[in-house]
């Protein structure tokens, strides 16, 4: 910048010499002259200084002055924390909707009505409660006076916490039958026969069997009579408790008492039945093993039955091929409880005044093997022999030919006994169940193991089309099975019974749908006891609503 003005200065100086040579005319103006400028100096200027060290001015340095400190205290309320925090959790499983209430009910051929009630408490923390209602009646049957009806009523309720579970309940049924099993027609007012049933109880249970020490205490009572006078009243304790002593074995120890009274017009007669069955299981690997005892006692007020058995227990099971097989083989016997009213759950066509003994099975050796097959197959197939004194088979009584007694073989009955279990589930729509039993009896004072079948059957099929329609196809077989007649004096053979059995039910949605079931379809009317022929073909249509 300062060379462009030494320039500018220079210039001024040279141009008032040019103005001294321009000549002008009388008015001042410039003639026309030629001007001549000759460049012939040359100006340099010298080079200019320049200075790039920064200039370093010193800081004044203060004096050092002592500091002085003041200590305060000061308080201050702050506001709680409230922090908003979002937790990401899964998303939880939605629960299926639960329906407290389901009625079912029909109307069939032989005059057959039924009807059917649920009505039960929904999701509760700590309680729950529940009855039931049945109804189920037939007018009529194959034979004449071959009706039947039954009716039941059952309630209970439950209360639960972390520690146990307390349950009490109470049972009412009446069930109506008719001895039409005469070779001879005879008054109806004689065939009648009506049972009643009144029973209530109590169970105590802890909550959780992941403890150690595991038990269920239940205390009951029932009283179970006739339309001719006949009772029995049972009071009964039980209690089965397990104690894990390590992680390998566990001891078992369940105990029943019973404590009965059968009556009539005639006859007062107090029966008692005690059963001990302690167990120590053994559990490593593959192997697992038990060994204890049975301990039976009865007694009755006639000093005619006083009897204790006591017989070792002892059973095996050993995994092979990676659990898919399971050996097992195993010995026991024991003291089997017989009633009046079990008696009758067997054979509701028994007459009232009946020789009850308990049955003692002095032996029971078994063998065999189970498994699973790819998680959808199941079988388990096992074989023994077994050995009773005092077990009851029943004959018709020979005063009353439409009415049962039972009959004990003096000596020891021998029976050889094979059984096959097979499931089948390859998916959620279908489902098999196969179950037959062979019994082989050898009796020696009896001619015949009578009313005893050899063999028995039975299959269960189950067809699930998208949740809406499902198919049920049963069938049961009872094989050829011997009586003896005291009209003949002679033995009787009944030839075998199969029963099939068709149910369709179709939803029309979640609370309403309509069913369809057909029993006894090839309407086989072969006798179950002598001179009952059963039911023939019972067809029923029905509705079921959940709300």
């Amino acid at each position: 910048m300062k060379r462009y003005y030494s320039l500018l200065a220079l210039l001024c100086c040279c141009v008032p010499s040019a103005w001294a040579q321009i000549e002008r005319n009388q008015n001042g103006e410039i003639s026309d002259e030629e001007v001549v400028i000759i460049k012939e100096k040359e100006l340099k200027l010298p080079e200019a200084v320049r200075n790039f060290e920064k200039v370093t001015i010193p800081l004044p340095v203060p004096a050092p002055t002592p500091q002085k400190y003041s200590f305060q205290t000061f308080g201050a309320t702050l506001p709680a924390i409230d922090p908003r925090m979002s937790v990401v959790r899964l998303p939880e499983d939605e629960l299926d909707k639960l329906y407290g209430t389901y009625l079912k009910g029909g109307l069939g051929n032989y005059g057959t009505t039924y009807l059917e009630a649920f009505h039960n408490s929904k999701r509760t923390n700590d309680y729950a409660y529940g009855v039931h209602f049945k109804h189920f009646a037939s007018a009529k049957g194959s034979v004449k006076n071959s009706g039947s009806g039954e009716n039941r009523f059952a309630g209970y309720g439950k209360y639960f916490n972390e520690k146990y579970i307390l349950t009490g309940r109470l049972d009412y049924s009446r069930e109506r039958y008719n001895y039409y099993g005469y070779p001879t027609e005879v008054s109806k007012d004689s065939l009648k026969q009506i049972y009643n049933t009144l029973s209530f109880g109590a169970t105590l249970q802890n909550a959780t069997d992941s403890a150690a020490f595991n038990y269920v205490g239940n205390i009951n009572f029932s009283n179970f009579s006739d339309s001719h006078k006949n009772r029995e009243s049972e009071f009964g304790i039980g209690f089965n408790s397990s104690y894990k002593l390590n992680e390998t074995m566990t001891l078992f120890v369940p105990l029943e008492v019973a404590l009965l009274q059968y009556k009539n017009d005639t006859l007062s007669l107090g029966r008692n039945y005690t059963a001990l069955r302690p167990s120590f299981q053994y559990k490593e690997g593959a192997l697992t093993a038990s060994v204890g005892f049975n301990l039976g006692f009865c007694n009755d007020t006639a000093k005619l039955a006083t009897k204790t058995t006591i017989y070792p227990t002892v059973e095996l099971a050993y995994q092979l091929m990676g659990g898919s097989l399971t050996a097992l083989a195993g010995f026991n016997g024991d003291l089997e409880k017989r009633t009046y009213r079990n008696t009758v759950q067997l054979n509701p066509f028994v007459k009232g005044e009946l020789p009850l003994s308990h049955a003692n099975k002095t032996m029971d050796l078994y063998a065999g093997f189970k498994g699973v097959i790819a998680k959808d197959f199941f079988y388990k197939i096992t074989g023994g022999m077994q050995q009773y004194k005092q077990l009851a088979f029943f004959v018709s009584d020979t005063a009353d030919v439409a009415k049962f007694t039972l009959a004990y073989d003096s000596a020891k009955v021998n029976i050889t006994r094979f059984t096959g279990e097979f499931g089948y589930a390859p998916s959620d729509k279908w489902r098999f169940a196969f179950k037959t039993d062979y019994y082989g009896y050898s009796t020696k004072k009896l001619a015949k193991a009578w009313h005893s079948p050899a063999l028995r059957m039975n299959l269960n099929t189950r067809y699930n089309y998208r949740e809406k329609v499902y198919i049920d196809f049963d069938l049961y077989y009872i094989g050829t099975q011997y009586a003896f007649n005291p009209l003949t004096n002679q033995t009787q053979e009944l030839k075998g019974i199969a029963d099939v059995d068709l149910r369709i039910d179709y939803k029309f949605s979640q609370k309403f749908s309509a069913f369809l079931n057909m029993d006894n379809i090839l309407s086989q009317k072969n006798p179950r006891y002598l001179y009952y022929q059963t039911r023939g073909l019972l067809v029923m249509l029905g509705a079921t609503a959940s709300f």
